[in-house]
Order: C-alpha cells, then structure tokens, then sequence
C-alpha cells in the first residue's frame, strides 16, 4: 500500500526516472546491505581466528612450561642424589620434545616471532642442558637455573603477547598468565626441595630460595583470586583444599623451620607425586580457563550469526518494498507495452496504417513513445508513396537510374514547355572502360565508376539530374540551359575527368555529347541527337565534346 501511494501514475513521474530510481535503490541497498554483511562477517572471522591462534599460542606455551617443569625437578633431582635410573628422565623429555614440536608448528612461531621474543634457540639451549645432565657437568643448581631460564623465556613470551595483543585478548589469559606463575613457582619449590631434601645440612641459600618461591607462589595465587570471577575462585578453591596441598605446604614449612635437622625430611616419592598432583591441579585450572575462552569465542560467532540474521532480516524488507515498486511499475509499462504490441499486430495483419494509438496525456517516456509512433504512421504512408522513388536509385553509384531519370526528364520537359525555358541534355561516356574491366577486374571498375560519379557530382547543379544510363554511360539533364552552356559545363566535366587519378586505374577520360531541346520535341528525339553527338565525340577520338 504504502509503495503504491508512494508511486502512482497519477504522479508527473517519467519511466526513465523511475527506473533510475529503481536501479538506485537495489544498487544502494544490495551494496549497503553487502558491505555490512561482508565486513561484520569478514571482522568477524579476522577477530575470531586471531583470537583462537593466540590463545592457542598461549596454551601451547603453558603446555611447554608444564613439561620443561616436569623436567627439570626430575632432572634436578636426579642430578642432586646422583642416580643412574635415566627411565623417568627419558619419558619427560620425550613429553617436552613434544611440546616443544607443538609449539614451533604453531602459525605464529615465525622466524621473525621467536626471535623477537627470545625463543629462536630454544632447541639448543635445552640440548645443553640435557648434555650437561647425561655427562654430569652440571650441578643441581645450574641445571635448577638453566631450566628456569628457558620457561621464564616462555612465561615472557605469554606476557609479551598479553601486553601487545591486548585488543584480542581476553582478561582471562591475565589469570592464565598468573596460574602459570604460580605452577612455575610451585614446579621450583617441587625441584628444590626434591635436591636437597637428603641434606643433613641446608644450605643457607637453598632455604632462602625456597622461601621466595613460595612467598612468589602464594602471591600469583592472591592476584588470580582478585582477578578472577566467583566461580574461577571457588574452582582454585577446590584444587587447594585437598589432602595433597596441605601436605606439601606443611613439607614446604618444615623444611624453612629453624628445627629442620631435627625434623625428617619429606619422603621422596610422596613429595615427588603429591607436589606433582598440585601442580597438575593447576594446570587443569588453566586448561578449564581455556576451554573457557573458548566457549567464549563460540558466543562471540553466534551474536555475530544472530547480526547477519537482523541484516538479512532488514534486506529482506528493503527486498520485498523493492519488488512491489518493480510489480508496480512494470504492470503499467506492461499495459501500455501490450496496447502497442496490439496495435502493431493490426498493422502487421491489415496493413492499416490509419490506426492511431489512444495518446494518455503523461509525460513518461511510453507515452512520448506512443506520440511518435503515431507520427510515425503518418511518415509511414508517405515513405510507401515514396517507395518507387528509393527503389529506383542505382545501387553503386546512388545517383538515379534510367527507369527514375525517364519521370524526372518528362517533369522537366513540361515544365520547360510551360514556362518557355532552355534545356539541355548531356550524354557521357568512360572511354575504353572495358579494357580497365578486362586490365583490372570489376572490383577496379567498380571503383572507378563511383569516382567517375562523384567527380561529376562535384561540378553538377542542384537542380541538375544526373543519372547512370547503362554500365559506363551516364546522362545529364540541366534545366535552364542552352547549348552554349550546356557545351560549357560539359567541358569542365570533360577536364575534371581527365585530371583525375581513378583508384587502380591511373587517368582516365570521357566523351561528351551534347544536345538542347526543340520545343514539342520528345524525349527519343532529344537524347537520340544527344547519343549521335557522343558517338561523334567517340568516333572523332575521343575525349572531346560534340554537340547534336
């Protein structure tokens, strides 16, 4: 209703505006609607994927961590008591190797990348290591160290990232970020005190070591409770408050007490596992959170579906507006269409050209159309008058031919007859024209007749009739004119020609007769005088007028 309020006939609207309108308004709307859809998909999808790969880099990291972890306090461990058992080594370093293959594969670790963050020889630096603990070069502590190095390397990276990146990333990899602290803390408390647990006599800065870890430790785990949600604190909660946990914190306390040679030392296998589960407590913590982000991430695609369907919504509206301004339109452009197919028919059928299409008065392009069409009707029975007229004209050289020139030369006669006038008449000829047919071909005479034509064309009046009288001769008639004219003007004809250069042909030239008419003569009388004064001309050489 409302499109056809909008656009109804009775406005001074012309079709030609109305599909402008018309392609305007789909053009605008598949554009705008496109680029919306295209871009908030497009936003979308760069936003997502970015998202997904550096989380993705980030967990592949904390896995890296969590391994090397592993690692080093059995390493540590088996460098401090001096073991000859490489079995639990070997399966932690095969675990570390593939993480480490993890993460190098992921799509962010270019060249460029670990450079940039410290990581390009990560795979030689952790060969040293593991070299010095096969050759036994290395103390507890170095190796404690060199480990620790590598993962705080990876614990930087994870920070890099968070701190450049941070318009993809999300607040949760700040508490990922933190758990991993804090497991790194825990991972060196669980590989110190697994190397010096045996001792009778702590090192003084063994213990001072152990104490920062876990004033380090309990630190990360207080910035995660206040940066996390409710139910992220209620879940560290519960990794916390177990058995394994209070465990190794009271192992952890005795150790610091000043009574410590007093106080038997934690059991090595116990200390190894349960320090081992808490530490694997806190990485399923991270891995939860991850999982999180992803679910995340999900919603994000599915607000961004939920968009696409309002748009798609909205362009379904613009669509169906569309359609009925186009329904509208074309049924009245058809209406009129099928008056004038009808109408057509008729004329087609009947061959009534008297028929008239009903003009409506608009302003629109059809019923422009409509008023010209009737106009055309009425050239259309003049242009069937004339017919005869177009069907008698020489079709090489567009001048008349002779069955035209006969009607036109009778009209002149009359007329000279009427009001006393000259007239003359003028035969031509191309001389030796078979030969340049014969030398050169038809195409060539072809050619040289045109120009032949158009060169006298050149120096012929208005109302001057000239037509081609058979192959290469032609006949002038020129009203008003006597013989001295006549003989004049077929002189200049005569030098035209000659200086001509015909195409194909060289130079070429004409004979002239010339004749004036007798009053009452007829009209074999004078073009036969006009003919024996060419066959003089022809006879006598050639290339000369002769007058009959």
């Amino acid at each position: 209703m409302v499109a056809d309020l909008a656009f109804h006939s009775s406005l001074p609207m012309p079709i030609r505006v109305r599909l402008v309108l018309l392609a305007t308004i789909a053009i605008l709307s598949m554009a705008i609607g496109t680029w919306l859809v295209i871009s908030r998909l497009n936003e979308t999808r760069i936003s997502v994927e970015r998202e997904v790969l550096h989380n993705t880099w980030a967990l592949d990291c904390s896995s890296l961590i969590h391994y090397l972890q592993r690692e080093r306090g059995a390493s540590a461990g088996l460098v401090a008591a001096n073991l000859k058992d490489f079995e639990t080594v070997k399966k932690m370093r095969l675990d570390s190797n593939a993480a480490l293959e993890t993460l190098f594969k992921n799509p962010l670790a270019t060249e460029t990348r670990l450079a940039r963050l410290g990581l390009a020889d990560l795979r030689v630096k952790l060969m040293e290591i593991r070299n010095g603990v096969d050759h036994r070069s290395t103390d507890w502590r170095r190796l404690r160290d060199a480990y620790t190095a590598l993962i705080n390397t990876l614990l930087g990276a994870v920070s890099y990232e968070i701190l450049h990146q941070a318009e993809i990333y999300s607040p949760k990899l700040d508490v990922i970020a933190e758990l991993a602290l804090a497991r790194e803390a825990l991972g060196l408390l669980r590989a110190t005190v697994n190397s010096v647990r045996g001792q009778v006599i702590r090192n003084t800065s063994d213990q001072i070591f152990i104490a920062t870890e876990l004033t380090l430790y309990r630190h990360h785990l207080d910035v995660v409770r206040t940066q996390s949600s409710q139910s992220e604190i209620n879940a560290l909660g519960s990794a916390l408050d177990t058995q394994d946990y209070t465990w190794v914190m009271d192992a952890i306390n005795r150790m610091l007490s000043k009574h410590e040679v007093l106080i038997a030392p934690p059991d090595g296998d116990q200390w190894w596992e349960r320090s081992s589960r808490l530490i694997d407590a806190l990485k399923t913590l991270e891995e939860n959170l991850f999982d999180k982000l992803s679910r995340e991430t999900t919603e994000k695609v599915s607000t961004q579906k939920t968009l696409v369907l309002w748009l798609s919504g909205a362009a379904l509206v613009m669509l169906l507006i569309l359609v009925a301004f186009v329904t509208i339109t074309i049924a009245r452009m058809m209406r009129d269409l099928r008056e004038l197919s009808t109408a057509l028919d008729q004329i087609v059928k009947k061959e009534n050209y008297a028929i008239r299409l009903k003009d409506r008065g608009g302003r629109d392009e059809l019923s422009q159309a409509f008023q010209l069409f009737n106009r055309l009707l009425e050239y259309t029975d003049r242009l069937i008058r004339d017919k005869e007229t177009l069907a008698s004209m020489d079709t090489l050289t567009g001048v008349m031919n002779r069955r035209a020139f006969m009607k036109y030369a009778e009209r002149e006669m009359t007329r000279a007859t009427r009001y006393g006038h000259n007239l003359s008449l003028v035969f031509l000829d191309i001389d030796h024209f078979k030969q340049v047919n014969d030398t050169y071909g038809h195409a060539t005479g072809d050619e040289v007749i045109k120009t032949f034509v158009d060169t006298v064309k050149a120096r012929i009046r208005d109302s001057d009739l000239l037509s081609r009288w058979g192959g290469e001769e032609f006949i002038i008639m020129t009203p008003e004119t006597g013989i001295n004219g006549a003989r004049h003007f077929a002189e200049s004809v005569r030098a035209a020609i000659a200086a001509t250069e015909f195409p194909g042909a060289g130079h070429l030239t004409c004979s002239l007769g010339v004749a004036q008419w007798k009053p009452g003569e007829t009209f074999e009388s004078f073009s036969s005088r006009a003919d024996v004064a060419l066959y003089e001309a022809k006879k006598t050489g050639r290339n000369r007028v002769c007058i009959g």
